[in-house]
């Protein structure tokens, strides 16, 4: 079955070059011209691989692999950047973005399809993220009534003291907790789970 590999580049002659590459090869190519066209073909075809142009109007070839691996039923497609001496890969917004790697044009045909071989190989080699099933719980007779009657009873006028905690995201490496609203009290780093 062919592999399909979303090609995301504004330029017509990048997309050329890739149908041309690729003409003897067992794979179907996607194109967008936009983050926006890319992420629906994206959603629609689940390619097995997604290469996306560093610069392209409005929106990046990084604002896409963000957006790819944002999306659960997506996370799991490698998205190369594709960058050139011009437009070099940048490092930081690769890795925040969640890039798998980088590709760079103009690139030499037959080495270019084994690297996306390989990017194929490794996608399909990853282990899919693991579905946590909890069992369904039914407390007893004996604890059900009293949980009944906790949740029944009115708030406390103490309740408006605590506020509402919530968990803020700052990264892969750290959290933050904090209460609201956030000027009353400091915020209390905390180590991601």
């Amino acid at each position: 079955m062919a592999k399909r590999i979303l090609i995301a580049d504004d330029s017509l002659t990048i997309q050329k070059a890739f149908a041309m590459t690729f003409a003897g090869e067992d794979v179907t190519l996607l194109a967008a011209r936009s983050v926006d066209e890319g992420l629906t073909i994206a959603r629609q075809a689940r390619p097995e691989l997604v290469i996306a142009d560093a610069v392209m109007p409005g929106r990046s070839g990084y604002d896409l692999c963000s957006a790819i691996k944002s999306d659960p039923a997506l996370r799991g497609v490698p998205v190369y950047i594709l960058a050139s001496s011009q437009n070099p890969y940048d490092e930081v917004r690769g890795r925040q973005s969640g890039a798998d790697g980088q590709l760079t044009k103009p690139f030499d045909s037959v080495a270019f399809v084994e690297r996306v071989k390989e990017a194929i190989a490794k996608g399909a080699a990853a282990p899919a993220a693991p579905v946590i099933q909890v069992p369904s719980f039914t407390p007893p007779p004996a604890v059900r009534a009293p949980l009944v009657a906790v949740q029944a009873a009115a708030p406390s006028p103490l309740d408006d003291d605590y506020g509402e905690i919530s968990i803020e995201d700052s990264g892969p490496q750290q959290g933050r907790v904090s209460d609201s609203p956030a000027a009353a009290r400091p915020s209390i780093p905390v180590a991601a789970p």
